[in-house]
């Protein structure tokens, strides 16, 4: 009997590794299984933030609430969402130790949040265009800054440069749009209502992507440079962008009557659509920022681990969610001027939708660079490490 036993021992030991060795070939890819979670969190974050978000829409448009109060609420909103965003990226990009580096900040800050007061409570597509210039005029000019490796007794001229270029390119350019199009109020006249709405569902769609980020394994999108997020950001752009203006401009579209609509079950459907470009969003990013990691490619922390595991929901920082809001709220009311003013000129809702969509996506790709900015990254510059002549 003893024999038999050690035999079925010994057969049993033979057949372990075999089982283990099919059950690993089972197993899927971390960056796989990394992406899946960045897709699922994302898609439940914004199906919760545009359904509540629509709510608020459709039950303002059929209610009495005075037009004048709500564009009240949204341009205060509007000018702080959009003054928050260019004072801390401004003060952490230019400084504020001189008096021209202090009268910078203040000129961007202004500038935006005038923008912003107007695009929210008037929905007028001239300043949405006037800023994307300026915002464009000044990455070149930070660009051609990192390229020539300013001198430190350089920065502040050419810090206070980037200032003056958004400022005047915006100006100027509001002024030629102003001239071809002077009509600043948009034709929808529920534009208001709609941005109410925007804001209940961006700050419901930060507040479940912070409180989810550890829920299930994250791409460690910390452990890039700027210079490494930038990248994951143009790697992402192609699929999102095809995304967005598949589902969220035609499919979407499509879905919809063929006007534009108030009703909750006629919106409800395309939204929810809409969603899932997010959801492809999330896992093109995420194996984005996992495969520059694995190859190590712009890498600030190299002993940091390629996923970083599932902890659970976790609180937020209320700071950080709210300046994140401040960011989707001001690009998305945007994307809705523009959206608008394609139908105020007569474009159908696939085709006002898709180009919308399009011009948008650009912008949405780069609200996580945004947040950096304003936390003061920026260009990782070269270090030139002064080496001994071996000679001496």
């Amino acid at each position: 009997m003893i024999p038999a036993f050690r035999e079925m021992g010994l057969l049993y030991e033979h057949s372990k590794p075999a089982e283990t060795t099919a059950a690993a070939k089972c197993t899927l890819p971390p960056v796989l299984t990394t992406a899946a979670s960045h897709s699922a969190r994302d898609f439940l974050g914004q199906c919760l933030g545009r359904t509540a978000g629509l709510g608020i829409f459709t039950a303002i448009s059929h209610s009495s609430w005075s037009p004048l109060s709500a564009s009240l609420l949204t341009g205060s909103a509007g000018a702080l969402a959009a003054g928050t965003q260019a004072f801390l990226i401004s003060k952490n990009q230019i400084g504020t130790n001189t008096l021209a580096q202090k009268t910078a900040v203040a000129l961007c800050t202004v500038t935006a949040a005038a923008a912003g007061a107007s695009i929210l409570a008037l929905g007028s597509a001239q300043p949405v265009i006037a800023l994307a210039i300026g915002a464009a005029a000044t990455t070149a000019v930070s660009l051609l800054k990192f390229c020539l490796h300013a001198q430190a007794d350089e920065a502040e001229i050419s810090d206070t440069a980037k200032s003056a270029v958004f400022c005047m390119t915006t100006a100027t350019s509001l002024v030629t749009i102003t001239l071809i199009h002077p009509h600043w109020m948009a034709a929808e006249t529920t534009l208001v209502h709609r941005s109410l709405g925007v804001m209940l569902e961006s700050g419901i769609v930060e507040l479940c992507k912070s409180s989810f980020e550890r829920l299930g394994p994250s791409a460690n999108r910390g452990a890039l440079t700027f210079n490494g997020k930038v990248m994951a950001s143009l790697i992402g752009l192609l699929p999102y962008a095809s995304a967005t203006v598949i589902l969220n401009g035609y499919v979407s579209g499509l879905l919809q009557p063929g006007h534009d609509s108030h009703e909750f079950m006629d919106l409800w459907a395309p939204l929810m659509v809409g969603a899932l470009s997010n959801a492809l969003r999330g896992a093109a990013n995420a194996a984005a920022v996992y495969t520059l990691q694995q190859k190590g490619i712009q890498v600030r922390d190299s002993d940091a681990g390629l996923v970083r595991p599932s902890t659970g929901i976790s609180c937020p920082d209320a700071n950080i969610v709210m300046q994140k809001t401040s960011v989707r709220l001001f690009l998305s009311c945007c994307r809705n001027a523009v959206y608008f003013y394609l139908r105020e000129k007569g474009m159908s809702v696939v085709q006002a939708g898709c180009l919308a969509q399009f011009s948008y996506a650009f912008f949405a790709q780069s609200r996580e660079l945004i947040f950096d900015l304003m936390q003061g990254e920026g260009w990782t510059e070269p270090r030139i490490t002064a080496r001994l002549d071996p000679g001496q």
